[in-house]
């Protein structure tokens, strides 16, 4: 029998809307053009800037050298043709590690001397009007099924602490301490780091029977794990993303912004040349 809290919990994720239907003029889908990622993360820029989450940047683009790795899949939320929702998702390499390096750089080297394969979700940003819909469920579904189809064993989010606990009922678990995310010099910004077990996670649910999970945890579990309709687009998008990054118009665009920070200049042309080796 569920708790209290649990119930009540229960009730407020699904008033909110995060677990229901997507709305009906709302797409969902990897951004593989150059418009559609600058785009993207255009709108990162404004509200995360809005928030002051961060300082603003060049080109109103929060563009860093993970946005620009063919590794890093962004997707995003289309409504009557314009962006209304954002999340990237980024897959550690020893080139450019995680974005949360910058505060959790020894969590992060523990799991990954213990052989652990780490991505982290980035760019998380929904529209004022979307937030109380499942848009933003529904695009991280879409990057915890590329994390999946990329063979990761540890999904990683860092994200403000007073937002954590509606990760932990999707069954991210804290790691370490609360530390400043070091990303704005004009104040203190707390970040918790969290771990979702993929691997672990997705065991548990395939070997209990339905009627050991609560409602609450049957309904992530479908979600999350079952009758999603883009798992098997991945492949598919990551084909057609190669194919644009190799376009020399989409490289001219996209890593224009980064070659002006000179200490980008050698990972820009690492970068480069990945996507000439695939």
């Amino acid at each position: 029998m569920e708790d209290r809290d649990t119930r009540r919990l229960n009730l407020l994720i699904k008033r909110m809307g995060f677990f229901g239907p997507t709305p009906d003029n709302v797409t969902i889908r990897r951004a593989i053009t150059a418009d559609e990622l600058l785009g993207a993360l255009r709108i990162v820029h404004d509200l995360f800037v809005q928030e002051t989450y961060i300082p603003p940047m060049p080109g109103r683009v929060r563009l860093r050298a993970f946005d620009a790795d063919i590794n890093t899949a962004t997707f995003i939320a289309v409504a009557n043709g314009d962006i209304v929702g954002v999340i990237s998702v980024v897959i550690d390499s020893p080139l450019l590690g995680l974005p949360c390096d910058r505060a959790f750089r020894q969590e992060n080297d523990v799991f990954r001397a213990m052989g652990r394969k780490l991505c982290e979700g980035t760019n998380w940003c929904i529209t004022p009007a979307y937030r109380r819909t499942a848009v933003m469920t529904d695009l991280f579904r879409c990057c915890y099924a590329y994390a999946v189809w990329a063979g990761m064993s540890d999904f990683i989010a860092e994200v403000n602490p007073e937002h954590a606990g509606f990760y932990e009922t999707i069954s991210f678990e804290r790691v370490g301490i609360d530390k400043d995310s070091l990303q704005n010099r004009n104040k203190v910004d707390w970040v918790t780091l969290l771990c979702h077990p993929i691997a672990e996670v997705q065991a548990q649910a395939k070997a209990l029977p339905a009627g050991d999970f609560s409602p609450l945890a049957r309904v992530i579990r479908d979600y999350m794990m079952r009758h999603h309709q883009h798992t098997s687009k991945m492949a598919l998008w990551r084909w057609r993303a190669l194919q644009e990054f190799r376009n020399p118009q989409f490289v001219k665009r996209v890593f224009h912004l980064l070659l002006k920070d000179p200490s980008q200049g050698k990972i820009v042309k690492d970068l480069i040349g990945r996507y000439t080796e695939q």
